[in-house]
């Protein structure tokens, strides 16, 4: 046998192998980096949740004419989001949606009239206000 011809098919394995060994734990390795990702935005949706949330619940907490103004940030993850806030829960529009409970509240719009939802833009800032019929106002400033 030729030796020479042997040993050129034992080494086009052994690269193959280490080719296909280096492959699977680079997929890994980038798959670690994308569930990082997606946490680290999860985690800021959740910050900016919770903090919105505590400020109506802490505006509702009070007596009339309290309020309390909010800053949204403009950007989770380098994208642009909405929230929605409603009369039990407040909502995060993402490629992440998520959600968090509220205390229950009567929420109007500028004129006064009672809705069921507000819609709160990235990079906005707004004031949460309570009127002396307990009912919850949320206005851009």
């Amino acid at each position: 046998m030729d030796k020479k011809g042997i040993l050129t098919i034992d080494f086009t394995f052994t690269v193959m192998f280490i080719l296909i060994i280096s492959l699977f734990f680079l997929n890994m390795g980038l798959n670690n980096i994308e569930i990082s990702n997606n946490l680290e935005e999860n985690i800021e949706s959740r910050m900016i949740l919770d903090k919105i949330a505590n400020s109506i619940n802490q505006v509702n907490a009070n007596g009339e004419s309290y309020s309390k103004k909010i800053t949204i940030p403009s950007e989770i993850s380098n994208e642009r989001f909405e929230i929605i806030v409603s009369n039990r829960n407040i909502t995060i529009e993402t490629n992440n949606k998520g959600s968090t409970t509220i205390f229950p509240i009567l929420l109007i719009d500028n004129d006064e009239i009672a809705i069921y939802e507000k819609k709160l833009f990235s990079g906005r800032d707004y004031l949460i206000s309570k009127n002396n019929k307990s009912e919850i106002k949320i206005m851009e400033c």
